[in-house]
C-alpha cells in the first residue's frame, strides 16, 4: 500500500485530529489476468495500479517458451484480446508501458496460469433424434460438436427427472466425437423415462437439454393357475390334465388355444379362427403339396408349444415338423401361427401331426 505525508495548515484530516501533519494510504492496486473463453483475454486493472498502454500479450505451456499473442485493445477497466484459438490450460502473460511525468518509462507486466471451463463440446435438445422405444428395447442419437476432442459420449436414462442426478440411472456410453446410437434393453412397460445426452472431454462433461419418453403398455396375460381359479376350479378339477367337464380337453389344452375352462369345450378351430383345438392337413401351396398345420398362441404366457409330426400314431415316433412357422397377431393377448412342410401323399399315405403344450 503507497502512503504519503501531507502538510499545512489543518487541524483534523478525514474526520480525525491531526495538527498540520496526516499520512494519506492510497487506494490498493488491483489487477486480473484471465482467459474468459478460448476466443478471449483480458487484463482488468484498478485501484492504484500505474496506467499502462502499448500492452502485448503472450501465451506458454511450460512457463519458459513464450509465444506473442498480439496487441490489446482498450477495454472499460482494462485491456483484452480477442480472435484467439487458446488451448484448454496454459500460462498468459501481460505486458504494458507504465510512462512517468518525465521521459522515463516502466514495464509492468503480469503472468497467469488458466484453465478453460467452457472447452465442453455442445450437446443440445435438437441433438437428441429418432427415439423409438418400448418395452423391450430403445436407442437414441447423441451429436457432439466436430471441433472439440470428445473422449466419451452417451445417453442418461432414468425414471425420474434430471437423469444426471438421480439415482436409478443407466449410461449407455460411446467414445470419440461424431454421432452414435445407443441401445437400452429392459425398459419396463408403461412407464415414463427421461433421457438427457452428455460428451465429455478433458475438462469436463456437458449434458443437452431434457426430454422424455412413455414405453409402451404391455398387457398382462394370467397364469395358467390364476386361470383356473377365475374359472372356478379347485382340487384335482384345477390340474393342467384334468378335464373336470368330462369333454376330453386337458384344461391346459383349454388355457392355451383360447378355450373355455368354464365349462365343456371341444372345438376345433377353423381356418384363420380365434379360439379351439388346432386343424391341420393337407394344403396345395403353388405346385408343391405341403402340410399344414394351424393354432392359436397366447402371448407373454411362457407356454410351449411344440408342433410334431409322424407316419404312425406311436406316440414314441412323433419329430418336430420342420416348416418355418407364420405369426399373424390376433390382438394383445393371441396370435395366430401356421406351419407348413412339404409332403408327399403318395410315399406318405398316413401322415399324423399333434400340437404339444408345455408350461414353462
Amino acid at each position: 500500500m503507497a502512503r504519503c505525508s501531507s502538510a499545512g495548515s489543518f487541524t483534523s484530516y478525514n474526520g480525525m485530529a491531526r495538527s498540520f501533519l496526516a499520512r494519506i494510504s492510497n487506494s490498493p492496486a488491483d489487477q486480473t489476468l484471465s482467459a474468459t473463453s478460448p476466443a478471449r483475454i483480458e487484463w482488468l486493472r484498478g485501484g492504484s495500479a500505474p496506467e499502462v498502454d502499448q500492452v502485448a500479450f503472450e501465451f506458454s505451456e511450460n512457463g519458459v517458451v513464450r509465444t506473442p499473442l498480439g496487441s490489446g485493445n482498450r477495454i472499460i477497466g482494462g485491456w483484452e484480446l480477442t480472435g484467439l484459438d487458446l488451448p484448454v490450460s496454459g500460462q498468459l502473460r501481460a505486458r504494458g508501458r507504465a510512462s512517468g511525468g518525465g521521459v522515463s518509462s516502466s514495464v509492468i507486466e503480469q503472468v497467469e496460469t488458466y484453465v478453460l471451463s467452457v472447452m465442453l463440446p455442445t450437446v443440445t435438445t435438437a441433438a437428441i433424434s429418432g427415439i423409438t422405444l418400448n418395452a423391450a428395447t430403445g436407442g437414441g442419437e447423441v451429436t457432439t460438436d466436430g471441433g472439440t476432442t470428445v473422449m466419451e459420449r452417451g445417453l442418461v436414462f432414468a425414471t425420474t427427472s434430471n437423469p444426471t442426478v438421480a439415482a436409478d440411472t443407466t449410461v449407455v456410453a460411446g467414445s470419440g466425437a461424431g454421432s452414435f446410437t445407443a441401445e437400452l434393453t429392459g425398459l419396463a412397460p408403461a412407464t415414463t423415462y427421461f433421457v438427457r445426452a452428455y460428451a465429455t472431454n478433458s475438462v469436463g462433461t456437458g449434458y443437452g437439454e431434457e426430454v422424455s419418453f412413455t414405453t409402451s403398455v404391455v398387457p398382462t396375460t394370467p397364469s395358467f393357475f390364476e386361470a383356473v381359479s377365475a374359472a372356478g376350479l379347485v382340487g384335482d378339477d384345477a390340474l393342467p390334465t384334468a378335464t373336470p367337464f368330462h369333454d376330453g380337453t386337458p384344461n391346459l389344452f383349454k388355457y392355451a388355444f383360447n378355450m373355455s375352462l368354464a365349462g365343456p369345450d371341444a372345438s376345433t378351430m377353423t381356418v384363420g379362427g380365434n379360439s379351439g383345438l388346432p386343424v391341420a392337413g393337407s394344403n396345395i401351396s403353388g405346385e408343391t403339396v405341403v402340410w399344414r398345420v394351424e393354432f392359436v398362441r397366447r402371448k407373454g404366457s411362457g407356454l410351449i408349444y411344440l408342433p410334431e409330426k409322424s407316419t404312425t400314431l406311436d406316440a414314441a415316433s412323433f419329430e418336430p415338423l420342420t416348416g418355418p412357422p407364420t405369426v399373424t397377431d390376433i390382438d394383445e393377448e393371441w396370435e395366430r401361427v401356421v406351419v407348413e412342410e412339404p409332403y408327399d401323399p403318395v410315399t406318405l399315405p398316413h401322415f399324423f401331426t399333434r400340437v404339444g403344450v408345455a408350461l414353462p
